[in-house]
């Protein structure tokens, strides 16, 4: 729930929910999905912003609604696209892995290769 200066930064950037940013996924995807996260981006938005920084609200509100909305389309499979490459890559995006091993997947790597188990340092 937001408290009433929050409510006061939702309505003043409201009109941020009908930009050309949102109507652009308004085309791609059912118009309540997109609204749904644009909004919760904005009440994500007010949530957090403080005034402190120095940011100003609008940006930082933009900013947000702009990352949940390219969240929503990297977790969501458009319908029209009923291509099979299009729809192994948005698999691919969601499955991704990072692109450096972690330290314990190089140890585990490096000892299996050489047939080795890995001793604790003494104290």
């Amino acid at each position: 729930m937001l408290n009433e200066e929050q409510k006061k930064l939702y309505r003043s950037a409201a009109h941020l929910l009908s930009g050309e940013y949102v109507q652009y996924y308004v085309k791609k995807y059912p118009k309540r999905n997109v609204s749904r996260v644009a909004h919760s981006g904005l009440a994500t938005a007010c949530r957090k912003f403080d005034p402190a920084k120095g940011y100003s609200f609008l940006r930082y509100a933009e900013f947000f609604i702009h990352y949940y909305l390219k969240r929503y389309e990297f977790t969501v499979i458009p319908p029209e696209e009923k291509d099979p490459y299009t729809r192994f890559h948005h698999e691919l995006l969601r499955t991704r892995k990072p692109k450096h091993p972690s330290i314990r997947e190089l140890i585990q790597k490096a000892t299996e290769s050489s047939g080795e188990t890995p001793e604790s340092p003494e104290k």
